[in-house]
């Protein structure tokens, strides 16, 4: 197993015990990318919480305790980003731009959105 399926498995298995509300996860940016020696881990959680229910905060309280727990396990940050199925499902330029790039599935389905349908040329031709 490489460095990258050991920290997907690794991710995904952290991920499945606070995942009852995490819909789907998947690491972007430079380690999907294959930069060797990444600053940090870049990782977009969907979640079927919204802000106002009240496991939000648990579930950034978990969050916070596995970016610490990764920075320590692997000597890097684990940068997340934490949204709700709408606000993913809603047409946003940086989704767009995630998706139109490498991107490692972590945890749960994967969900078609408006963002994943913009043809990577199209998108970085409009920079």
């Amino acid at each position: 197993m490489n460095n990258i399926e050991f920290l997907s498995s690794w991710l995904n298995a952290e991920i499945s015990k606070i995942g009852q509300h995490i819909i789907l996860s998947y690491v972007f940016g430079s380690v999907a990318k294959g930069i060797l020696a990444p600053n940090d881990c870049d990782l977009l959680i969907v979640t079927k919480l919204n802000p106002h229910a009240s496991e939000w905060n648990t579930l950034r309280k978990n969050r916070d305790k596995l970016c610490k727990i990764f920075a320590k396990k692997f000597n890097f940050q684990l940068s997340v980003i934490l949204v709700t199925k709408e606000e993913y499902l809603e047409v946003n330029p940086l989704f767009s731009r995630i998706l139109s790039r490498p991107i490692i599935f972590v945890y749960g389905e994967n969900i078609n959105t408006p963002n994943n349908q913009i043809n990577r040329t199209e998108y970085t031709s409009a920079f």
